[in-house]
């Protein structure tokens, strides 16, 4: 090593060096004068180095082994308590020339000992493959909606995807953005007739890559064939043995996709409504008899019983038809056998059959709270309904005094439109002439109300004072006090309120695994288990929405408060390929929050801090935005995803999202906005003119603070005349071109249309309104308005 080798390299101390000496300074100090001079700071010397734990190799080997018994053990006991359902695959066929019934069929076909089992009323399809020690219950679901059911119950997703195509369908790509905005189970991609050679493969490759640019990246990792049956075992071994990531929904609640629909007979009735007996696996957690069980476009209903049966697809069969033996096999007389036939008086034997099925009659009692909520229709129909009308006028008149606004503001601006402005409302609208002049109406007041947000033109018919009478200014919109309880509808005397609702949850979720800890008893039912439950007070015409063509019925189980009304907040957001039309506040949309799917008319509101949010007449094009509605209690994280439906055309995915809380004390502010224009302009004192029109509602609006677009603050000094003239002084002075604005508030509240039973039907017209509901409000008449207080039965701890 030479001179500058040496000088480069640090020196390392020995096992003699000697530690230097500490100071002697404050050696004599007490332990609690050290720890004051301190305040808890730890030496530097003690987080150099972790200490090490030498193991030799036999130690390290035993640590491994443990810990692999370990996982062994947890991944055991996680199947216990699963059950041994088979797994539920729903097949999604992107590719024209290969349906999903092929698939399966492929699938059946691929292993010599697999056995398909084929349920008649239903389109699950059982098949058990003996060489993985699987099971697997295929789905083929062919509309929109029956995807996005099947897809929400299943443990995988198998796509099919297309070879030598530059794109995707429209319907395809509305299908797959409503998919991933709804959450996916574990995804297996899948590709037919790949080319084999490796020039073309790769450029095949490269075109897929191209049609699956929009797809999320974890749901794109692995493409496989599915050519030959070497392939299609490959899938199903990846099917079998892969991990298996479940959604929410899934690990939250029981749920149960009916195979077999059946009238019980015992409660046979000629009433429209009856006992039904559906069938299939239950899966998730386990189902109590004394929960509500919920249906998806139907409703929520209780459970009379619920009966474990034998499986239509049992792996291993003790009574095999082929290994029986044939009846000229058997050589034995009738003195060897030990039980006794005696014929009858026709010669014909008796014999005492067993019976293999056999069924557990559960109680029929219902907790108390199930029967909490029963609201009769007629209860409330004639005492408030004034303010829902009241405020349905107001808006009607808003909307005129805008659209009359912002004529007398700019002409010019209102008779131009650009070229990509009308190509968008055209493309949007393709019905009919009422229908697209509809729309064009809509798109014009939502371009006005982006330009002068929340302006409206003070009326002349009518004094402003009784105009704007239930409106109040505020100092600050932030820091400015709102009672919650304050002037509340008739409405909120029939939701519940939690007086904490995290905690609510909490028992909630805890009560649903609880209940795994349980033996198998009369009230619980095991995930894994194939059971046939009696749903009562169903309605008869399900029977025509079951059959092996019809979307598939899933039973979900609901956890406790589930049945509740409540006011639920949701953030949303708008899709970027979804519809283009323009949606307002209170119009009618289709909901699916969780398993629940609804029809309800919710608020718009902006999603930011504070304990006051101002509404959103529209719903906004960027952004999140936070929707109120009414419906049942649900708890978060829950995926939500809004469809808007037309009376001839599917639905739509219009905005996605995930559940806030459910809170009614959410204060939703409408804002509405009096515009003046300076008439003379003296430095900071300005008189304007066309914000009033006498002089009574001057005084009345005089403690209001004004402000302009340039950012002016003033306040009204005093009328000038009696006909609107106001002299109004400001922090700054004025320029002519400014305009002076006033803001006024008031609290909305969302509409009580609440709607689960969507079998069969449209819940939203082409212009957002709903016949059935229309009829519903005229028959429960005008009801004078009132201030609610919730009751103590009301308020949940």
């Amino acid at each position: 090593m030479d001179a500058t080798d040496r000088q480069g390299q640090a020196h390392r101390a020995g096992l003699f060096k000697t530690a230097p000496k500490k100071h002697s300074i404050g050696r004599h100090r007490s332990k609690r004068a050290i720890a004051r001079l301190q305040k808890g700071k730890i030496s530097a010397n003690s987080l150099n180095v972790q200490k090490r734990n030498a193991l030799n190799k036999t130690e390290r080997r035993q640590r491994l082994s443990q810990i692999r018994a370990n996982k062994s053990a947890k991944l055991t006991e996680k199947r216990r308590l699963e059950g041994d359902a088979p797994f539920l695959v729903t097949v999604v066929s992107l590719d024209n020339s290969r349906p999903a019934q092929q698939i399966v069929q492929f699938f059946s076909k691929a292993d010599a000992e697999s056995k398909a089992f084929e349920s008649g009323q239903s389109a699950v399809c059982h098949l058990n493959v003996p060489r993985f020690r699987a099971r697997f219950s295929f789905l083929c679901p062919s509309t929109f909606q029956s995807v996005l059911d099947s897809v929400r119950a299943s443990d995988l997703l198998l796509l099919i995807w297309p070879l030598g195509v530059e794109c995707l369908l429209s319907a395809q790509e509305r299908l797959l953005a409503a998919l991933l905005a709804q959450g996916l189970p574990t995804t297996i991609n899948a590709i037919s007739e790949m080319p084999k050679s490796g020039k073309l493969r790769e450029t095949a490759r490269k075109q897929l890559d191209k049609v699956m640019k929009n797809w999320h990246t974890e749901h794109k990792s692995h493409v496989y064939d599915l050519d030959t049956a070497g392939d299609a075992l490959k899938i199903l071994r990846q099917m079998s043995t892969g991990k298996k990531s479940t959604t929410n929904l899934q690990g939250q609640r029981p749920y149960l996709v009916v195979e077999n629909v059946q009238l019980d007979e015992e409660h046979e009735t000629n009433s429209p409504n009856c006992t039904l007996k559906v069938s299939g696996f239950l899966r998730g957690a386990p189902l109590s008899v004394n929960k509500l069980v919920h249906l998806p476009g139907w409703g929520d209903f209780q459970l009379a019983r619920i009966d474990r049966i034998l499986e239509p697809c049992p792996m291993k069969t003790a009574n095999d038809k082929q290994k029986r033996t044939p009846p000229s096999e058997r050589h034995w007389t009738r003195k060897l056998c030990r039980i006794r036939w005696k014929p009858n008086r026709h010669g014909q034997v008796k014999r005492k059959s067993k019976k293999t099925n056999v069924s557990r009659k559960v109680p029929k009692g219902t907790s108390e709270y199930q029967a909490n909520w029963l609201i009769d229709d007629s209860d409330g129909t004639d005492e408030n309904d004034e303010d829902e009308s009241e405020e349905a006028e107001e808006e009607e008149r808003e909307d005129e005094e805008m659209g009359e606004s912002e004529d007398g503001k700019a002409d010019d601006e209102q008779s131009i439109l650009s070229a990509g402005e009308e190509s968008e409302m055209d493309a949007g609208n393709d019905g009919d002439d009422g229908a697209d002049e509809a729309a064009r109406e809509r798109f014009r007041q939502q371009r006005e109300n982006l330009q002068w947000p929340d302006e409206v033109e003070t009326p002349r018919d009518i004094s402003a004072r009784e105009r704007f009478q239930r409106y109040r200014g505020l100092k600050s919109f932030r820091t400015s006090p709102w009672d919650p309880k304050e002037n509340l509808p008739h409405d909120y005397a029939r939701i519940y309120k939690f007086v904490d609702f995290k905690r609510t949850r909490k028992l909630a979720f805890a009560e649903a695994q609880e209940a795994f800890k349980t033996n198998a008893t009369d009230e619980f039912a095991h995930p894994g288990t194939y059971v046939t439950l009696h749903i009562a007070n169903m309605p008869r015409r399900i029977l025509d929405f079951v059959g092996p063509s019809s979307p598939p019925l899933v039973v979900y189980g609901l956890l406790r408060h589930e049945h509740r009304m409540t006011v639920l907040n949701i953030v949303l957001q708008k899709h970027q390929f979804g519809s283009n039309a323009v949606i307002k506040s209170k119009d009618r949309l289709i909901f699916q929050v969780g398993c629940r799917r609804f029809a309800a008319s919710p608020l718009f509101s902006q999603n930011t801090n504070g304990q006051k949010f101002k509404l959103e007449r529209f719903m906004p094009s960027q952004g999140a935005f936070c929707a109120t509605l009414f419906a049942p209690v649900t708890y978060p994280p829950t995926n939500v995803t809004v469809f808007l439906a037309h009376n001839s055309q599917p639905a739509e995915l219009v905005a996605y999202g995930i559940l806030l809380n459910a809170n009614p004390d959410r204060i939703v502010l409408k804002r509405t906005v009096l515009s003046g224009h300076p008439y003379k302009v003296n430095k900071r004192t300005a008189v304007v003119r066309y914000m009033f029109y006498n002089r009574e509602d001057i005084e009345w609006f005089k403690p209001v603070e004004l402000y302009t677009h340039e950012g002016r603050r003033g306040r009204i000094k005093q009328p000038l005349g009696t006909h609107g003239l106001v002299k109004c002084v400001f922090d700054q002075p004025l320029s002519v071109q400014d305009s002076v604005l006033m803001n006024l508030y008031k609290r909305v509240f969302p509409k009580w249309d609440y709607d689960d039973r969507l079998e069969g039907t449209n819940a939203t017209s082409s212009d957002g309104r709903n016949s059935h509901f229309e009829e519903e409000e005229e028959k429960r008449g005008e009801r004078g308005g009132k201030t609610v207080t919730f009751l103590e039965k009301m308020i949940i701890e």
